[in-house]
């Protein structure tokens, strides 16, 4: 935590960084240990401190961002229940975001890919039972058939 104390005080001029690490904050609070939440609290002035950062670049208020996050931290440290909600919030996001494989896949509760999307439903109406045959032609013959096959000639 030290780390986050100490780049706090010095990218004061560093708005990005600012928001950066407010963020990290908040993230900590919803996704963290109890005990981050405690340290959090009790440094809660330093956070408070950024209710007021007024930054201006290139004519923009660029401070507005960082005033904002400042305020959803210290209303969330204020509030348990509030805390407990957003981390239960957390959890199950990151429950359902565990099982998902890819995009436009997803695990089954037996962890079996399920595809979905992109035209994957299946079609309506009678299922035909489609089993893998192979040709006659072929019945019997191995890979190591082919490689002799071709060493012959």
């Amino acid at each position: 935590m030290d780390f986050i104390w100490s780049r706090l005080d010095k990218h004061k001029k560093k708005w990005r960084r600012i928001v950066k690490i407010l963020t990290l904050i908040e993230h900590l609070i919803k996704n963290g240990s109890s005990r981050c939440i405690k340290e959090f609290k009790v440094d809660l002035f330093n956070i408070k401190a950024f209710k007021h950062y007024e930054f201006t670049e290139d004519g923009y208020d660029r401070g507005q961002a960082v005033r904002d996050i400042a305020q959803q931290i210290e209303e969330l440290l204020g509030d348990d229940e509030l805390i407990e909600k957003e981390r239960e919030k957390a959890k199950t996001y990151r429950d359902k975001m565990g099982h998902m494989t890819g995009f436009g896949n997803k695990m089954d509760e037996h962890h079996h890919t399920v595809y979905e999307g992109f035209g994957s439903k299946p079609v309506k109406g009678k299922k035909k039972n489609r089993k893998a045959s192979i040709d006659p032609r072929f019945e019997g013959i191995g890979p190591n058939d082919f490689v002799s096959h071709f060493e012959e000639h």
